[in-house]
């Protein structure tokens, strides 16, 4: 039997009535999760599919409650992190940054 894989949707930006473009950085952080997006999902498909419904709902609730830029910043950690993991020999270890805690470093 095959299970679809529900994804949680999280508001990109908040747009007043009347408005209909994005600012240029907002436009560069959706096509970045875009971008994200797929990669990520092909990467975590299998392991989607195998877990149950509920154990991500905790997760989902935490992730909703993101600012914009916040999601952009983990977001594009964790699909780093995972290039770096799958090119390991050709994608270095970004710089260290003074404005991050050591751990994340």
């Amino acid at each position: 039997m095959r299970r679809i894989v529900s994804v949680v949707c999280l508001p990109l930006t908040t747009i007043m009535p009347g408005s209909t473009a994005f600012s240029d950085k907002e436009y560069r952080m959706i096509e970045s999760f875009k971008t994200h997006f797929e990669v990520l999902s092909k990467y975590f498909a299998a392991y989607l599919v195998n877990a149950p419904p509920n154990l991500r709902s905790s997760a989902s609730q935490q992730l909703a409650r993101l600012m914009m830029h916040q999601f952009h910043e983990l977001s594009t950690d964790v699909y780093e992190e995972l290039m770096r993991r799958q090119y390991a020999s050709t994608v270095p270890l970004p710089p260290a940054r003074n404005d991050f805690h050591p751990r994340r470093n």
